[in-house]
Order: C-alpha cells, then structure tokens, then sequence
C-alpha cells in the first residue's frame, strides 16, 4: 500500500498541501477494482478546500487528496480518536499529534517470515509536515522547517511535535484608517489656508 502525506501549516492556521492512499497495482489483476478504489475514497470530507482525484503512478492506484488553505477547526473536524491526526493550536504553540498503528494483534511478526518480507517491502509511508516557528521537540525528523515520520511495519508509531510559532497579531486596520483620515484632514486644511494666504496677498497688491 502506499500512503504519504505532504502538509504544510500556513502562519495563518490553515493546512495546505496533499495525502495520498493508494493500493499496489497488483491488486487489479484480482478483478474488482472498484471495490478496491473504494477503500481509498471518503477518508477525508469533501469540501471546505480539500479536492479528491484519482491517484496512479503505475505502481499504486487509489485516491489523492488536495488541502487549500483548510482551517485546522475543519482539518482536525471528526477525528474522535487519539491515532488520527492532528494539529491544534495551544496558545504560541503549535501540537501535532497522532499514531500509525501497523502493531496488528502482536501474533504475527511480519518481518519473520518470506510474504512479510515481500508485503513490507512494496509499503510506502510517510508523513511530513512543514511548520511556521521553532521545533521545540518531536518523535520525527527534522530537516529545515519540515518534520517526517517513516513509519514501521509492525509497530506503533506516534507521530508528535510542539512547535512554537506565535500568531502575528492582527493588521490595525482601525488604526490606519483613522491616521489616513486624519491626514487627509490636516491636508485639506492646509489647503485652505494656503489659498486664503495667497487670497490675502493678491488683494494687497491690488
């Protein structure tokens, strides 16, 4: 199987980027198609900046999903369970936070015997997410401001992060309008003057 994400957190709150959840190309060979497609479909709600398309780069077929500017109120929206993925905001703070659970019951070590070894070894997963501020910590790996996660076959991985990254505090529009009115005024009344003074002077002459 194959499933990659690739996300971005924006200073503004919001997630951009894409997950894509594929199955191997082998599987089509077994017929019923649809049925695996399908699998991959709905695991994200449609709308609210994600788009879905159809995923296939001749070696997994299944569903790419596209994040534009998501709010993380509507990205983290239905994820009851700690294992799914999340990115919250606590004050300054950015917390990411999940697991990808392949630990399976514990009854099978699938490393231990040949179809693990072959299943294992057409598995794509990865998990990167790109943030705004300093990495205070993480169970990832950090490579500029992009931190990835490489999960294993067989075991439960946390994904984790706290990065803090403050909220640029709002433009003053309030500010800058009332300045800019004020201007404006103090322009105008200028104006005038300067035409009065000069009104004053052409009749003296006069």
């Amino acid at each position: 199987m194959k499933f990659t994400v690739d996300l971005a957190v924006n200073p503004g709150d919001t997630v951009s980027g894409s997950v894509i959840v594929g199955l191997a190309k082998e599987l089509e060979k077994l017929g019923d198609t649809a049925t695996a497609t399908g699998k991959t479909e709905n695991l994200f709600p449609a709308g609210s900046g994600v788009t879905t398309k159809k995923f296939d780069d001749g070696k997994f077929f299944g569903t790419e999903y596209d994040f534009e500017n998501v709010p993380l109120a509507v990205f983290n929206d239905g994820k009851s369970d700690t294992s799914s993925l999340h990115i919250e905001r606590d004050g300054d703070f950015l917390i990411v936070s999940g697991a990808l659970d392949f630990s399976g019951d514990g009854s099978t070590d699938l490393s231990s015997n040949p179809f693990g070894q072959q299943l294992m070894s057409t598995v794509d997963m990865s998990v990167s997410i790109t943030v705004p501020g300093k990495i205070i910590e993480t169970t990832g790996t950090v490579e500029g401001q992009k931190i990835t996660w490489i999960p294993e076959y067989g075991k439960k991985n946390p994904i984790s992060a706290r990065v803090e990254s403050p909220l640029a505090p709002p433009f003053p529009w309030l500010v800058v309008i009332s300045v800019g009115g004020a201007l404006i005024v103090a322009a105008i009344v200028i104006s005038v003057i300067i035409v009065l003074r000069k009104r004053k002077m052409t009749q003296k002459a006069e």
